[in-house]
């Protein structure tokens, strides 16, 4: 029998349908949670875990540990390097929510449009539809597909900046990184979707923002980090970007955590949601089913789905 670790809190019905959609598999799952002590109470005779948090700590303790499951498109709590040097396979769940967050990019993007919750009443002259407008998308991926494919019904011009530049579908362009600072100029909304890496990390600044016309929207449900939340701040303050909207931040300035509150929650400007980007119940029952699916597969010898290149990040 394989041994399944939950090293998060996942609620129960989703344990219960991992379960159903594993039936006949010769495993058992345990939820552990995320608390360190109960997780290793549990995790000496696992052979996979299924994250939350699979540190280099906790991944020495499961000798027999094989392979690595993400509950989510990050990998950040997942020491990739140790696992690789253990031969251990580690896959994302990335792509599971894509238009579910895509759903809520638009969302956001018609909330700073609309002036959604600003009081008073705004007055018309400074509200405008999205059609007409221009969006570039930083990262055409499984979101920034899905955000494309929406936008572009909306009337919208689609442009995208991506590692891996090629035609896509929905976008007029699709440009290296490096052009991101010729194409920003012409945008009305940047949405960022990308991973956190090194080179992600503190992408929106600034100094990129200083490039932006000051009539731009930002909205950001990438990962925290990846927007210098102080730099757009201070952008919002002075008026060099019109409005902004964000799902996620670094934990510090978390919005639920009072004593760290960052001034950007006072503006007016602003829109956050905490990072739910991703959670609908359809969302939901493709995340069980992505996962049945590739410790299915591995438990079979056959081919992990979305597995993690550990010098990339993702």
């Amino acid at each position: 029998m394989q041994k399944i670790v939950v090293t998060w809190d996942m609620e129960g019905s989703f344990i219960e349908s991992l379960g159903k959609e594993l039936y006949g598999e010769d495993v058992a799952i345990v939820q552990a949670g995320k608390e360190k002590a109960a997780i290793y109470g549990e995790i000496s005779d696992a052979n996979i875990i299924l994250a939350g948090l699979a540190d280099r700590d906790i991944m020495e303790r499961a000798p027999g540990l094989k392979f690595v499951q993400a509950l989510t498109s990050s990998v950040g709590r997942i020491d990739l390097r140790y696992a690789a040097s253990r031969g251990i396979s580690v896959s994302s769940a990335k792509g599971h929510n894509a238009n579910t967050v895509a759903e809520h990019v638009l969302m956001l993007m018609l909330m700073l449009s609309r002036k959604a919750g600003y009081s008073p009443m705004p007055d018309p002259s400074e509200v405008e539809e999205l059609a007409g407008k221009t969006v570039c998308a930083i990262g055409v991926g499984h979101i920034g597909r899905h955000v494309g494919k929406k936008c572009y019904a909306l009337g919208m011009k689609v442009v995208g900046i991506d590692a891996d530049p090629k035609p896509s579908e929905f976008f007029e362009t699709v440009e290296p990184p490096g052009r991101l600072k010729d194409v920003l100029p012409e945008a009305d909304y940047l949405t960022i979707h990308v991973p956190k890496t090194p080179e992600t990390t503190g992408l929106i600044n600034s100094e990129l923002l200083g490039h932006a016309k000051p009539s731009l929207y930002v909205v950001d449900v990438s990962r925290g980090g990846v927007t210098d939340v102080s730099s757009l701040y201070d952008a919002l303050k002075k008026g060099a970007v019109r409005g902004a909207a964000m799902d996620v931040f670094p934990d510090v300035f978390y919005p639920h955590d009072t004593p760290a509150r960052h001034p950007i929650f006072g503006q007016e400007n602003f829109i956050y949601t905490s990072h739910n980007a991703g959670k609908s119940r359809e969302s939901r029952q493709a995340l069980v089913s992505f996962v049945a699916n590739n410790v299915r597969s591995y438990l079979l010898g056959g081919k992990i789905v979305n597995e993690v290149n550990p010098d990339v990040g993702y």
